[in-house]
């Protein structure tokens, strides 16, 4: 009991410590929320003013650019895509422009090209914009015009706006692009501009047409009126009357000052992106208008001129002093110039099936059309078209000129006699010298020069070469046989190929006995009276399906319409290709 007591009073005895207080960790928890509450409603009262005021969105508009897909890479860096500021573009907005320039002299030709390319739906040339000397005063002024052409606010007749795919204009090299040349090639360079250099062959003929020109300027001939360029064969043979008189003593020098004109042209614009023609070969090969269309990068068209050549006869009648121009020229680097004409011989041989035309003399205006599968006549011939409901068909001849048949007859004969080949030479120089001097004698036989000197030249020639002239002709005549022989032993069948029986030796037996026709080569069918014998058939004859008159089903009828048709010279390829042509063509006109 006595220990009880004690152990209880040992236990009241001891003090327990206190608890700390949490008054302070309690503090800084409801300081601490406190202030995130604070800033919680301030973030919230901010957003909910800017809400109610007004807010404005900026939004930059960019344009997409236009897509330069099947454009070849080098082609890129010519396409511009201008925005014109006084009319809008449309729907052709992201159609490329390409720019370019007609370089050229006065009388080469240019008036006429530029007609033809106006004609077409996609190109704008707008004329001699330089003719005007306030335009060309300084280069500042030049390039002030040259961008309001190329920006497509220069406004013409020839302007075709929203739907231009290439536009430029004519630059005479007279009209300050020789004066500033450095300049001028600097621009073209750097905002790709095509230059078109356009010249003539035969200086001489430029220089009689510049001179008639002249004289047309001073006295008008057509009713008071000065015309550089003519649209009817009248007004054409009223300003040919003309003939000019030749000063034959400068006719060198100014021949010269010409060819060094052109020469340096062609120097100074060599690093341009250019392409050179010639007046002469723009009529006489008509796959160049293809490749200037295919040079300014737009679809091929049916292009028209209007423009009747004024001086069609050879010079020697079209120039007053001719005897004395003769023999200044004569012996000298110019001596082409008297006998170079527009001549048509060759023209056929170089048609391409659907290539562009330059133009056909029908009545008074030339006129581009697009040369078909077969070969179209010269130029210098009459037309005329067959109609075909609306739609244009081909052009066909109607007559020709006696002239053109006195050409054709002298370079049959020339052709016969002077029939030498390449291998007859050693060197391909000497064969070409050979050619040149057959032409020019043919040239001058047409045209009427020194003919009793060239027939006494082919005389001696003839005379002294008889022999290897026969022996050209018997070599070229077995080449022809062989080759007709080639061409039938191709169309035959190997007899190993051929069925057994009879009628795989081209005999059928009728049911009484008798024979029916035989097959030939070529698969004609030839009847033979019954009761006669057995026919040999040649070697290497051909299976026939339809011998024996087999019975007309719809491969066989397929086949015999076929081979009519191929007997003809008609194929099924050739009538597709003559219906695409004519739809597209109806599209055209």
């Amino acid at each position: 009991m006595a220990e009880e007591c004690c152990f209880l009073n040992k236990d009241t005895l001891v003090i327990k410590p206190l608890k700390k207080s949490h008054l302070a960790l309690r503090m800084f928890v409801l300081a601490a929320v406190m202030i995130c509450g604070v800033y919680i409603c301030s973030v919230c009262l901010k957003q909910i003013g800017s809400q109610s005021m007004p807010r404005f969105v900026k939004f930059e508009l960019t344009e997409e650019p236009c897509s330069s897909i099947g454009v070849p890479p080098s082609e890129v860096s010519y396409l511009r895509y201008p925005k014109p500021t006084t009319y809008s573009r449309e729907e052709c907005a992201c159609t490329p422009v390409r720019k370019f320039a007609i370089l050229s002299m006065q009388r080469s030709g240019s008036g006429w090209f530029e007609t033809l390319l106006n004609s077409h739906v996609n190109i704008s040339s707008n004329g001699e914009i330089f003719s005007v000397k306030e335009r060309r005063n300084n280069m500042s002024s030049i390039i002030r015009t040259l961008d309001k052409v190329y920006n497509l606010d220069w406004y013409s007749s020839a302007s075709k706006n929203e739907c231009t795919a290439a536009v430029g204009f004519k630059w005479m090299l007279n009209q300050g692009l020789m004066a500033n040349h450095d300049e001028i090639v600097k621009y073209f360079n750097e905002r790709g501009v095509y230059a078109i250099l356009l010249f003539r062959r035969n200086l001489l003929r430029r220089l009689v047409s510049q001179l008639a020109n002249d004289h047309d300027r001073r006295t008008k001939q057509l009713n008071g009126k000065h015309r550089a360029h003519v649209h009817s064969e009248y007004e054409a043979n009223v300003l040919a009357k003309y003939k000019p008189r030749l000063n034959d003593t400068e006719l060198m020098s100014s021949l010269k000052t010409a060819n060094e004109c052109v020469t340096d042209a062609l120097d100074y614009f060599n690093s341009t992106r250019h392409i050179v023609l010639y007046y002469e070969d723009l009529i006489l090969n008509r796959t160049k208008l293809v490749d200037v269309l295919k040079f300014l990068g737009v679809p091929q068209r049916r292009m028209v001129s209007r423009h009747v050549k004024i001086h069609k006869k050879p010079l020697s009648k079209q120039v007053e002093n001719w005897e004395a121009v003769y023999n200044a020229l004569k012996g000298t680097e110019y001596q082409n110039s008297l006998s170079l004409s527009l001549s048509p011989i060759g023209l056929k041989d170089r048609l391409e099936p659907n290539s562009v035309v330059g133009w056909a003399d029908k009545g008074a205006s030339f006129i581009a059309i697009l040369a078909s599968d077969s070969a179209l006549p010269p130029c210098n011939q009459r037309f005329q078209r067959r109609q075909r409901g609306r739609r244009p068909s081909k052009m066909v001849a109607a007559s020709g000129t006696n002239l053109w048949a006195k050409e054709m007859a002298i370079r049959r004969r020339i052709a016969n006699i002077f029939n030498k080949r390449e291998e007859d030479f050693p060197s391909l120089k000497d064969y070409n010298d050979y050619l040149e001097e057959v032409e020019d004698m043919t040239s001058n036989l047409v045209e009427g020069i020194d003919v009793a000197a060239i027939e006494a030249k082919i005389a001696k020639y003839q005379e002294e070469n008889s022999e290897q002239i026969i022996n050209s002709r018997a070599r070229k005549a077995e080449e022809l046989a062989a080759a007709l022989r080639a061409s039938q032993n191709s169309s035959l069948v190997d007899p190993a190929d051929a069925g057994p029986g009879p009628s795989s030796q081209g005999v059928g037996v009728g049911s009484q006995g008798q024979y029916a026709p035989a097959a030939v080569p070529g698969g004609l069918m030839q009847p033979r009276p019954t009761g006669m014998a057995l026919q040999p058939v040649p070697v290497g004859a051909p299976a026939d399906p339809l011998q024996g008159y087999a019975a007309e089903d719809e491969e066989t009828m397929k086949l015999r319409a076929e081979r009519g048709a191929r007997a003809g010279g008609w194929t099924i390829e050739l009538s597709k290709r003559r219906s695409i042509e004519e739809a597209f063509s109806s599209i055209w006109v």
